[in-house]
């Protein structure tokens, strides 16, 4: 059971950082873990299906959370940038026009 959690170490630090790369390959790495209870529980029967079924549950909302944790950071920061960029614009057009003035 523990040698089934240690790949989970691999990306924990970055994970709890909100680093996106970690995390992109992290929500790939879980599905490993979806396609294994998946399996379980379809051929295991008592505890064991029971188990399957959480640890299904856990990988779903683990890769659920990373894709929606990436969408938003990366939208987030490419918000920043185009707002960044069309400050630069103006500050542009600004200069352009005072030059111009004198």
């Amino acid at each position: 059971m523990v040698l089934k959690a240690l790949p989970l170490l691999a990306p924990l630090f970055g994970v709890l950082h909100g680093r996106v790369y970690t995390l992109r390959w992290s929500a790939m790495l879980v599905l490993a873990y979806f396609v294994e209870g998946t399996v379980r529980a379809y051929a295991d029967s008592g505890p064991s299906r029971a188990l399957a079924g959480l640890e299904i549950a856990l990988a779903l909302l683990f890769f659920a959370s990373a894709v929606a944790f990436v969408r938003t950071r990366l939208t987030t920061e490419r918000d920043h940038r185009a707002i960044a960029h069309a400050r630069q614009t103006d500050e542009r057009v600004s200069a352009g026009k005072a030059r111009s003035e004198r």
